[in-house]
């Protein structure tokens, strides 16, 4: 299993078996702490993506995990030939991960998506049939009133309700769903959007999605199946608390366009 020191604070670890083929799809996987589900969510990533009639790789973000989730992918590398790995020394957060799989990915499209499969990979579909419209498709939960087919705990909700609230009124009036971890870009938006991030953790969404709309991205928004998932890594209260202020602060850049000051609203091409 080959290894490369990307810098001083990421390695990688990968297979060899897809390095010269032309990929269509990266999928980004970032993970703290998931030995417990990992292999399932990497075993059904690999096995819809392996009856598609493209090349894809899937990236594994390990954001400086404490316990075993290492050692879990590495033993799936035989299982599945177009599986890397990219370690974070330490835990940078969520947004930081998802930004070292995005400077990482070769595929044409990239898609992030959470690894305790909240989301289902075969979901990808729906974003996939309108990927040629758009530059931005995200999942959402709250579009239709099915998506949701294991809800969260009340209080959970009522703080999501909360968020979206303020979300919606402060910057994304036309979004349903910001926080949704299943979303997907093309190469050349990835890279331009994730490239400006300022915010590591789970606020990054947030900036992405205002960011995308800043530069006249056309962002799709489609509804997709969801299923709350116990035993994540997030503190509602902690996480929501950090999120408010990093709002506040996306809406002050907007308001004093330091992002066209700093070059953040000039386009990459």
């Amino acid at each position: 299993m080959p290894k490369a020191l990307l810098d001083g604070t990421m390695m990688e670890i990968h297979n060899n078996k897809l390095m010269d083929k032309k990929i269509e799809l990266s999928v980004i996987i970032p993970a703290y702490n998931e030995a417990g589900r990992i292999t399932e969510t990497l075993q059904q990533t690999w096995a819809y993506l392996a009856n598609q009639p493209f090349f894809s790789e899937i990236i594994v973000i390990d954001d400086g995990c404490t316990d075993t989730t290492i050692d879990v992918v590495q033993g799936l590398f035989y299982q599945i030939p177009n599986l890397r790995l990219i370690r974070h020394r330490q835990n940078q957060g969520k947004g930081q991960a998802v930004k070292t799989g995005v400077n990482a990915a070769r595929g044409r499209w990239i898609l992030f998506m959470d690894a305790d499969l909240a989301t289902p990979i075969t979901e990808l579909q729906k974003l996939w049939s309108c990927k040629e419209k758009y530059d931005v498709l995200i999942g959402s939960r709250y579009l239709l009133s099915d998506s949701i087919k294991t809800p969260q705990p009340w209080y959970r909700q009522l703080f999501s309700f909360l968020g979206r609230l303020m979300i919606r009124t402060l910057l994304l009036p036309n979004i349903h769903d910001t926080q949704c971890g299943f979303k997907l870009f093309s190469h050349k938006v990835a890279h331009d959007l994730f490239n400006r991030l300022t915010i590591d953790r789970f606020g990054f969404d947030i900036e992405i999605l205002s960011l995308a709309t800043t530069l006249g991205y056309q962002v799709q928004e489609i509804a997709v199946d969801w299923n709350h998932q116990p035993h994540g890594t997030i503190n509602i209260y902690r996480d929501n608390y950090r999120v408010f202020f990093e709002v506040l602060r996306i809406k002050y850049r907007i308001s004093q366009s330091l992002w066209n000051k700093t070059g953040y609203t000039q386009k990459i091409f």
